[in-house]
């Protein structure tokens, strides 16, 4: 299962939450997804735009142009199955914070 959210889908938003997607096997965020977020994370870390909530079978996350151009932090974290991370040009121009964690949460 793929998630595709298309250029400018969330530009605005503050919070985004998807729950309960164990299938879901890539997600792929175009342009300005999440352009004025304050924080992005990926499972179980708590914030005003987050995915939270087992992704087991994730392999794939892809970042294009801008898509969390404002955020001030973003989070990947507790990803058993991601063989894949490709971030286009300027994915976190302002970004304060970046982590990208291998460690298991808990």
């Amino acid at each position: 299962m793929t998630l595709l959210l298309d250029n400018t889908s969330f530009e605005n938003s503050q919070q985004f939450e998807l729950r309960n997607l164990p299938c879901l096997q890539s997600i792929i965020l175009h342009r300005r997804c999440f352009y004025n977020a304050k924080v992005f994370s990926l499972l179980g870390i708590i914030g005003y735009v987050k995915l939270t909530i087992g992704f087991p079978k994730l392999q794939t996350v892809i970042c294009y142009c801008e898509a969390f151009y404002n955020c001030c932090s973003f989070v990947l974290k507790d990803l058993p199955s991601l063989q894949s991370l490709e971030l286009k040009t300027r994915v976190f121009y302002k970004c304060q914070s970046v982590v990208f964690d291998g460690n298991k949460m808990g």
